[in-house]
């Protein structure tokens, strides 16, 4: 049977949930509906991505202006009853609810004006109070700039030097470029820097109790590291077209963030590490898809949702890869085109994870650690070359651990322990040579036979333990 327009348009639309459980009250304008569409529809479907940046979404579907909502209002209400995006989930129903309300009332609402326009901004010294710093002109200012308690600065287009905030809330409507470091102090309440393309050095906002809003939604670049951590009040992080960090980029410790808006899909290299931990309300994350390359190390701890998908383009990380401590985790996808980990490639503490359907090109890891992963009875270990350190699997849920056809060498130690179901090794009695230590030990179900067939094929650098295995 043919579909009509609207159902075409619901499979491209993002939104998800049914009809609303009550009359519309026709109270809400564009203001109060508008962070509902840029948290989770404007990463795709926003009038300043083009290409692949849209990820599907069909060019002029733009959901990031009143005007473009209304052009489309027939598609995205289909979507939103029909509930089936965005692909992770997290949509909450009061949220859904909202919309459909608000669409149901024709989409009622006043355009945000257009911010101001610099045009030939006039250089300025940093003064000592910022209070008095906008009058009728916009302003370059030369120095350090230091801002304290609740300000609103929309001449200031450029400030060369540093920006601390110091407390209270910072509106910078038309702040464009920074070419020293951002970085906070005690009571910090709230960033609106919505037009801010490049920070020079480092980014940091931490420890900051009270701080509910960062809106950084058009920065491209930062020097140095980009670092948010511990806000426990914060629920967006706003990064949805960055797409360089030269040093470290760290997310950690934000309890309340929901979501990521844009997910990352405009990152293209980090010079640093990348570290996404301690967010347990983030429902769910497919993120990074169009990042390249770490420098550094990769870190992913302690996230909320089931499934990790995302990183389908990554080649290289210099460093470890570490995904720990995720509690809810069921699966692992994505990292699809990812060749090397040049530190370890560590996998520990989900105790729900039950498999992956990831790591489908890695081929060299400087190590690898499959520990306390009780339920992943589908587990299968990556198609490996290349392991230079240590080989460690512990208390893993899979009842036969295949050896990768291509892994001949172990440049480090082989240790297979403390594994209750596991069942068979099969392959590794090809194994040719293992660099240092070699245990197989308290897998009560390994047939003891196995264990030490195993054991006895490689040439071992170091001792040889099999011992308290099967009958």
């Amino acid at each position: 049977m043919a579909r009509t327009r609207p159902e075409l348009l619901a499979l491209v639309f993002l939104a998800c949930g049914g009809p609303p459980t009550s009359a519309p009250a026709c109270d809400d304008g564009w203001e109060e509906v508008e962070p509902v569409f840029r948290t989770w529809c404007t990463s795709c479907h926003s009038s300043e991505l083009e290409g692949d940046l849209r990820y599907g979404a069909p060019p002029g579907v733009d959901l990031d202006t009143l005007a473009g909502v209304r052009r489309s209002q027939a598609g995205v209400r289909a979507m939103l009853e029909a509930g089936a995006m965005p692909p992770a989930g997290g949509l909450e129903d009061a949220d859904r609810d909202t919309l459909l309300a608000w669409l149901a009332c024709d989409a009622p609402g006043t355009s945000v004006p257009a911010p101001l326009d610099c045009g030939v901004p006039t250089v300025v010294s940093a003064p000592e109070d910022a209070s008095g710093l906008c009058g009728e002109l916009a302003l370059v200012v030369e120095g350090d700039l230091r801002l304290q308690g609740d300000l609103s600065l929309p001449c200031l287009c450029e400030v060369h030097g540093d920006l601390v905030l110091a407390g209270g809330w910072a509106d910078l409507p038309v702040l464009e470029r920074l070419t020293g470091s951002l970085r906070s102090e005690v009571g910090v309440t709230g960033l609106s820097a919505p037009r801010l393309v490049e920070i020079g050095r480092d980014t940091s906002l931490t420890s900051l109790t009270d701080l509910t809003e960062a809106d950084l939604a058009t920065l491209a670049s930062v020097g140095g590291d980009l670092v948010l951590r511990d806000l426990p009040a914060l629920e967006e992080v706003r990064l949805p077209l960055l797409r360089e960090v030269g040093g470290s980029l760290a997310l950690e410790d934000l309890p309340s963030v929901r979501a990521i808006d844009g997910e990352g899909y405009a990152l293209r290299t980090v010079g640093g590490d990348l570290v996404l931990s301690g967010m347990p309300s983030l429902g769910g994350f497919y993120g990074f898809g169009q990042l390249q390359q770490v420098a550094g190390d990769v870190v992913i701890e302690e996230l909320g949702g089931t499934r990790l998908d995302g990183f389908t383009v990554l080649t290289r990380i210099g460093g470890s890869l570490t995904i720990a401590r995720h509690p809810r985790l069921v699966a692992v996808d994505g990292f699809d085109l990812l060749e090397e980990v040049g530190g370890e490639l560590v996998v520990r503490e989900a105790p729900s994870l039950q498999g992956h359907d990831a790591f489908a090109s890695l081929r060299r890891v400087g190590g690898l650690r499959l520990e306390v992963l009780p339920a992943a009875v589908s587990l299968g270990l990556p198609p490996l070359e290349s392991c230079a350190g240590d080989l460690v699997l512990r208390r893993v849920g899979v009842g036969d651990l295949v050896r990768p056809e291509g892994l001949t060498r172990i440049g480090g130690s082989l240790s297979v322990v403390d594994d209750p179901a596991l069942e068979a090794l099969t392959g590794w009695t090809a194994l040719e040579e293992v660099g240092g230590d070699l245990r197989i030990t308290d897998c009560p179900v390994l047939p003891a036979s196995a264990a030490e067939a195993v054991a006895a094929a490689p040439a071992v650098g170091g001792t040889v333990e099999v011992a308290r295995n099967g009958p």
